[in-house]
């Protein structure tokens, strides 16, 4: 009879079932069915009368829940697999678009130098920034420190993308994104849900991210920008502002 029942289960409500547990499983019949309240529900109106001596059977408050609680468990597995689903199918979708060489929706599109095109559906190089671009780069492949040319930019005036003051931490993403050599990624995070259940963006091994070419043209020639690379991963493990 079991497995006659499972059998025409949806696969999202036996999962549901697994993730509640034995605990449901081993409670019978009688605390789940409607024996539970009475057996002698249907033998007319004095079935609710005992007989002489005999204590009334009182149901403890913890069992006659189970059923609501039981069912409100269902509807949450199930509730929870359905979106985990629903969320696996966008991401397989963003990715095949991102294999036919498009970025998805919603995917990084203000990048310092350049604009986003709605109707090209790609970047396009902003000559006023572009200049900038090139400038930090050469600076920064010729020695100088990041606090150096942030420092410069903020007292000539110049914004950032967002309009706000340049920073250390916006100029070394900007030195380090590969965008600037007409290369894009997609992938490189991935949401999870937790132990705790929470969701979380974790990293994904490099060999997994896809590669979209044509997105964002370069900007930066190939020697300063790995010449830049290279400047920056010496820097790595350094202690306090030394290498600023």
């Amino acid at each position: 009879m079991k497995n006659g029942i499972t059998g025409r289960m949806r696969p999202g409500t036996k999962k549901g079932l697994r993730e509640i547990g034995p605990s449901a499983a081993a409670l019978g019949p009688a605390e789940y069915g409607p024996e539970s309240v009475s057996s002698n529900d249907s033998e007319g109106a004095g079935a609710d009368q005992t007989a002489a001596g005999e204590t009334p059977a009182i149901l403890p408050a913890e069992v006659a829940t189970v059923p609501d609680k039981f069912i409100r468990d269902i509807h949450t597995a199930v509730q929870n697999f359905n979106t985990e689903m629903m969320s696996e199918d966008t991401r397989r979708g963003k990715e095949a678009l991102a294999r036919r060489g498009v970025m998805p929706g919603g995917v990084g599109s203000g990048i310092y130098g350049y604009d986003y095109s709605p109707e090209l559906r790609r970047r396009v190089v902003n000559e006023d920034e572009a200049v900038v671009v090139l400038w930090i780069f050469c600076e920064f492949a010729d020695g100088r420190t990041r606090y150096s040319i942030f420092s410069q930019l903020n007292a000539d005036g110049v914004p950032s993308k967002k309009g706000g003051k340049w920073g250390c931490a916006v100029l070394k993403n900007m030195l380090a994104n590969e965008s600037y050599l007409g290369v894009d990624y997609y992938g490189k995070t991935r949401t999870v849900r937790g132990p705790d259940g929470i969701p979380k963006k974790v990293w994904v091994p490099r060999r997994e991210w896809i590669e979209i070419r044509e997105f964002t043209p370069p900007l930066v020639p190939p020697l300063v920008f790995y010449r830049v690379k290279e400047r920056l991963r010496s820097e790595q493990g350094r202690e306090g502002k030394s290498g600023l």
